[in-house]
């Protein structure tokens, strides 16, 4: 895999996030003193020699996570550039990529971040997969230790033993997918923001359970020291409709105190092949709620969990709730009339009572 030469856009973007130089994808996000810290994938729209990369073919280099500021809610936003790139895990975990994960400001003021770290063992098995946790001072560019607290080869037998699928040992990371379809899904690591008084917090992340069902990792971690601790792998968290869907993936989790439950949204696609053409795989937003992180989830709305009006939007962030409104920020696909992989306007998803008896929609700011 060849290095680049990143680039930091030196003028504010206004509304959308369409970099002048690198692929952006997958979001997430925190607030703080009224400032948004948005993260996401990213890669050079060319290699080292200045060729261009064709973004179908991304997953041939090495991405990076890069961090966007704004001050005035999502109207303008200042690249900082290069947050994390990949090489930082002391064991190896990272070592060939680094894939989608969260940023999170826990209760004491401490900032972690979470990624998925891929590890390429050979040719055929470039996408081992972990779940990577690290505190950082800094919240624009990594600047701590990065830990694996649970990896596809590491934890295989305490993760099927509690419910997993990972196919055989041998097939872990097969560029084929899991046999002959997706890529297996171990990533996507989201903080879930609730917490108990010993620093305990439950982590979130795209899973499959047995026979292959997307499904909602979940395992809980210690944040109280500056290592973080796996406390406990707990069994997939299923979900009401996963067989309209093959994927799930880069979950967000919102605690709505005034209803006193939880919102999920989460993308999820039907691929059956990794070699199956872009235009012929159907991707979707989806809503569900539950009033325990453990379930039962059900769709958000009478009419379903999918998301109506979000044009090509996938891998969205919640940004904040306001009232009945989830406000949410997401890239575009390669779907996408102008070819996607930027960042458009923020949407909001109307959670009213009224609204939850139709299809859920979508509205752009």
């Amino acid at each position: 895999m060849l290095a680049f030469e990143y680039t930091v856009s030196e003028s504010a973007m206004s509304g959308r996030i369409k970099h002048p130089t690198c692929y952006l994808w997958d979001a997430w996000s925190f607030e703080e003193a009224g400032s948004w810290y948005l993260y996401c994938l990213a890669l050079p729209r060319m290699d080292a020699h200045g060729a261009p990369i064709h973004p179908d073919n991304r997953n041939d280099h090495r991405f990076h996570i890069r961090c966007f500021e704004s001050h005035d809610k999502g109207r303008s936003w200042t690249d900082h550039g290069v947050f994390q790139e990949p090489g930082l895990c002391a064991n190896g975990a990272d070592s060939g990529n680094v894939w989608s994960g969260d940023a999170f400001q826990t209760r004491s003021g401490d900032y972690w971040f979470a990624s998925t770290g891929i590890r390429a063992v050979d040719a055929e098995h470039p996408f081992v997969q972990s779940l990577l946790l690290g505190r950082s001072a800094d919240k624009t560019r990594f600047s701590g230790a990065l830990y694996s607290v649970l990896g596809a080869d590491t934890h295989y037998d305490q993760l099927v033993e509690a419910g997993y699928f990972l196919g055989p040992k041998s097939a872990l990371g097969h560029c084929d997918g899991e046999s002959g379809g997706s890529i297996l899904a171990l990533r996507d690591p989201f903080i879930v923001p609730n917490s108990d008084s010993t620093g305990s917090y439950d982590v979130v992340f795209a899973a499959k359970a047995q026979g292959g069902e997307p499904a909602m990792g979940h395992i809980r971690v210690d944040l109280s020291s500056s290592e973080p601790e796996l406390i406990a792998v707990h069994a997939p968290i299923r979900l009401p409709d996963a067989a309209e869907f093959t994927q799930f993936e880069v979950p967000k989790v919102l605690w709505d105190a005034a209803r006193s439950q939880y919102w999920l949204l989460g993308s999820t696609a039907d691929r059956v092949d990794e070699n199956q053409p872009e235009e012929d795989v159907n991707r979707y937003l989806r809503l569900y709620s539950a009033k325990t992180l453990a379930g039962p989830w059900l769709p958000a709305s009478s009419q379903g969990s999918a998301i109506g009006g979000t044009g090509t939007r996938f891998g969205a962030t919640i940004v904040g709730l306001q009232a009945d409104e989830l406000v949410c920020l997401a890239p575009l696909t390669t779907m996408d009339p102008e070819g996607g992989l930027y960042f458009d306007h923020l949407f909001k998803v109307d959670v009213s009572a009224e609204r939850l008896n139709h299809t859920l929609m979508a509205t752009v700011c």
